[in-house]
């Protein structure tokens, strides 16, 4: 008789456990509502992040190779580094990255704010920003600012986000604490963005060269490869390929400046043996 009771009890306490749950059902349909709220907000508003690939051929030299030249490739007597690893180098130097945020504009970004989250701009912005003053104070400023684009003929302008906009007309001179600028609508683009509020920041150049410089991973495709691959994760796509692109453009150029100047010194080098010789035979 006892152990045909144990199964009845433990049926009776599952009933009760299970009503004792039931009385709380809002409580796990709320839960369950919050969190899926939640996601949906976080996947809304996440920034997302692109990544931009690229990869270029390291062209040997000295194919021409000795036996010397395969004790170098078994990274013998090289010292662990190849010339891919030196070329990298090269790719990675502060002065190129410099010339990348130069290029590109870099220093200089333009949100759109938003109620949670502000938007970047970065192809197609409505309106062109020029400073007049010298490049040298421009690209050591840290100065931010924000723009309601009223119309295609007038804009809002603040330096202190709490601070009313006072009105100006495009095209006059602004002046501001690292100088005047002058800006203008682009009329392809202005229409999407009137009445929306901008903030425009400006920032030191050499600090945003070295913020990508360390974001971008550049890398041998494997050991002993001539194969260099580029990464780059941005918010922009845009932004990520074409500073691979502008890099890569560089330094091929650099590259080939490089080989040109070796190949002048190499031709006067040989031109001044010449005349040396020539002089040395019409002497003798």
């Amino acid at each position: 008789m006892t152990n045909s009771e144990v199964p009845f009890q433990d049926s009776l306490d599952i009933k009760e456990l299970i009503r004792g749950y039931a009385k709380h059902w809002i409580w796990f349909f709320a839960s369950m509502a919050v969190f899926v709220a939640l996601a949906f907000i976080y996947l809304r508003y996440k920034t997302p992040e692109f990544v931009a690939q690229a990869k270029i051929q390291i062209l040997d030299e000295q194919n021409s190779g000795g036996g010397i030249d395969l004790f170098k490739e078994l990274d013998f007597l090289s010292g662990g580094k190849t010339q891919v690893e030196d070329e990298i180098e090269i790719i990675n130097s502060r002065s190129n990255f410099i010339e990348v945020a130069r290029d590109l504009g870099l220093n200089t970004k333009l949100y759109v704010v938003g109620n949670i989250m502000d938007t970047e701009i970065y192809d197609q912005r409505p309106v062109k920003i020029n400073f007049i003053a010298p490049d040298s104070v421009i690209y050591s400023s840290n100065y931010t600012f924000y723009l309601n684009l009223a119309s295609s003929t007038t804009f809002g302008f603040t330096d202190d986000e709490d601070k009313p906009l006072k009105v100006y007309a495009y095209g006059k001179n602004l002046t501001t604490p690292i100088g005047d600028m002058l800006i203008t609508p682009d009329i392809d683009n202005i229409k999407r963005f009137t009445n929306k509020r901008l903030r425009v920041e400006v920032r030191p150049l050499h600090s945003i060269a070295e913020g990508y410089r360390t974001k971008i991973n550049i890398s041998t495709a494997e050991e002993y490869s001539n194969i260099v691959n580029f990464s780059l994760e941005d918010p922009i796509m845009g932004k990520a390929r074409d500073i691979i692109n502008r890099l890569i453009r560089i330094y091929n150029r650099n590259a080939i400046e490089d080989k040109k100047v070796i190949a002048d010194r190499t031709s006067n080098f040989i031109d001044d043996r010449i005349s040396a010789s020539r002089r040395a035979g019409l002497g003798a």
